[in-house]
């Protein structure tokens, strides 16, 4: 495992300030783009979801050196959002972050496998 030197706590702020960016640019990327209903009911949802859909998978990272956690929800994140910048009729970027522990559990289920695979070659 690689050892980064960092303290927990700097892992922490170093995962809630990668999430708080991918936050901040998803979330400009999809209100740019008009694809939150009127009400703004899932604004605070989207935002918070889109922060622990990135940054869990940094702490990940940055604490246990799991690369595909990572790997999956940043490739997840961009396709959506390719394909929100393409879509002609209907966005997939509301139902994505919508759901975003769908996506997340998908990623803790990639750490898991990458840990027991780990495991078992060390």
């Amino acid at each position: 495992m690689i050892d980064h030197g960092l303290s927990t706590r700097t892992q922490f702020v170093l995962a809630l300030v990668g999430g708080s960016m991918a936050m901040i640019l998803i979330m400009r990327r999809i209100k740019r783009n008009n694809t939150l209903n009127e009400f703004g009911l899932w604004t605070p949802w989207m935002a918070v979801g889109s922060l622990l859909l990135l940054a869990v998978p940094i702490y990940l990272f940055l604490k246990y050196s799991l690369v595909l956690p990572l790997l999956a929800t940043v490739s997840m994140t961009v396709l959506v959002l390719w394909r929100d910048s393409t879509a002609i009729v209907d966005s997939p970027a509301p139902l994505f972050f919508g759901w975003w522990f769908m996506p997340l559990a998908v990623a803790l289920i990639l750490g898991t496998i990458e840990c027991f695979l780990r495991g078992i070659v060390t």
